[in-house]
């Protein structure tokens, strides 16, 4: 039986992505709840006032980087792997060197990390790697690129989990909708150019933005996240909120056709 980690017996948790937004908040959820937390960020100044065990610079994307914070951190029980950035546009107006960039981080800087800790894990035989994920992984209008990281992210995530699991290491994919933070107005900028495509991005914004009525905010997400660190056997997907819960259901119940017509009968 996999066990999660209490108050009486907290977890040494290290937090990628905690400048801003969900991971910041999930730092002050988890030191609440006891554990002793390790916050990362590219420019560790952003970490001022946060309320951890220590603070480090963590850049997901360079390798050295990731080796310093995984040297600096020591052996961790669980990690949450929550660092992610976006980029709005058509598919066809997307370059591929910022397309490269968001598989760079939400993709590859998940497995740098997790391969830098899970050694640690496997030699005390316990430990969870918590990967922050989305509900929404259908190809949505101008999220086509940002669904694609997250749903390489959950095909690895769930070769890993049967991977680790002999080693007595659990692998959780977080999935949250959509979330107050500054994770969208920090989104990588690309410019349109195709005057083509000028009205169709514009409505595509306002579909985006009325799918996001239900919004949790980031302390919200924190919250349920920093349950999973405790939890007693978790499954591989747990739906963040009930909007979550309901796209995730959605998934598997609503056919392609069904799904294209509500879109574009809404742009």
């Amino acid at each position: 039986m996999s066990m999660g980690w209490s108050e009486g017996d907290p977890a040494r948790v290290l937090v990628t992505g905690c400048s801003s937004g969900i991971g910041r908040a999930l730092c002050t959820a988890l030191h609440e709840r006891g554990h002793h937390v390790v916050a990362t960020a590219r420019n560790v100044a952003t970490l001022a006032g946060l309320p951890v065990e220590s603070r480090l610079e963590l850049d997901v994307t360079d390798a050295r980087s990731v080796a310093a914070a995984a040297e600096a951190a020591g052996p961790v029980d669980v990690l949450i792997s929550n660092a992610g950035i976006s980029a709005w546009a058509p598919l066809e107006a997307m370059p591929i060197d910022i397309a490269q960039r968001v598989f760079e981080t939400n993709v590859w800087g998940m497995l740098r990390v997790a391969q830098a800790l899970l050694p640690a894990m496997r030699a005390n035989r316990r430990g969870r790697v918590i990967t922050v994920s989305s509900a929404a992984l259908r190809g949505h209008p101008l999220l086509g690129l940002y669904v694609a990281s997250k749903t390489a992210l959950e095909a690895l995530s769930e070769s890993l989990r049967l991977e680790l699991a002999l080693f007595g290491i659990d692998v959780v994919l977080a999935e949250p909708a959509a979330v107050v933070s500054s994770f969208g107005s920090n989104r990588t900028p690309v410019e349109v150019e195709d005057a083509d495509y000028a009205d169709f991005t514009e409505r595509a914004y306002r579909l985006i933005q009325g799918m996001r009525v239900d919004a949790l905010t980031s302390e919200q997400a924190a919250e349920a996240i920093a349950d999973l660190v405790g939890r007693d056997d978790p499954p591989l997907r747990v739906p963040i909120g009930a909007d979550a819960t309901r796209l995730v259901a959605e998934r598997h119940t609503v056919e392609d056709e069904e799904f294209a017509r509500s879109v574009l009968d809404r742009l």
